[in-house]
């Protein structure tokens, strides 16, 4: 069985360092393939640039790796939908960003017959912008009814979300988020450090 990852990778921030270890280790179990993305969003929206500038991109060992997908560019959610391999289709959602590009990959997928895992990271959005999080909802509504099986990150956020969107709980699972470490290397920090 193939699977495609949909998500980010470093340099981008967001999610990249849980795509990475999560894609890493889904890797040694099944056949994989990751698509990523060259921008998330226009630079000035998000706090500190969507970058990190001591980042260089990542390489996923024994994962076929496109950096395909661009918020300004349509035609690359299009393309993503149409080359996406795997049986089962696992992207991550973060932001109500996200959800206008999946609103185009996922009825793609669909209509080519892929099941599609959804994780939602945030249930709601961080921010209490009004339009921020009606958009949120709108989208959200669309993108949700395409989706086969969804993963949260505790037993707080799968009630939130049955509530908000009426899903039934048998199509979703939790999948606890962990710790992540920055990818590549081990730093050592003392308690008292990683406390501040």
């Amino acid at each position: 069985m193939k699977v495609t990852f949909v998500g980010t990778l470093p340099p981008i921030k967001a999610i990249s360092h849980y795509c990475y270890f999560l894609a890493g280790s889904l890797s040694k179990i099944v056949d994989m393939e990751f698509i990523g993305f060259k921008e998330i969003i226009p630079e000035f929206l998000y706090s500190g640039g969507t970058k990190e500038q001591n980042e260089s991109n990542t390489h996923l060992k024994n994962v076929e790796t496109k950096i395909l997908i661009s918020w300004y560019n349509p035609l690359s959610w299009i393309n993503t939908g149409l080359q996406c391999k795997g049986e089962i289709v696992h992207l991550q959602h973060w932001a109500y960003y996200s959800s206008v590009f999946y609103c185009v990959i996922l009825p793609i997928l669909k209509i080519r017959g892929k099941k599609i895992v959804l994780t939602i990271h945030n249930i709601t959005p961080h921010t209490k912008d009004r339009i921020s999080i009606f958009l949120d909802r709108i989208l959200n509504k669309i993108l949700f009814s395409f989706a086969d099986t969804f993963i949260v990150h505790n037993q707080r956020n799968k009630q939130k979300f049955m509530k908000l969107y009426n899903v039934k709980e048998n199509r979703i699972f939790i999948v606890t988020h962990g710790t992540l470490k920055p990818y590549g290397r081990i730093i050592g920090v003392s308690k008292s450090t990683a406390r501040e």
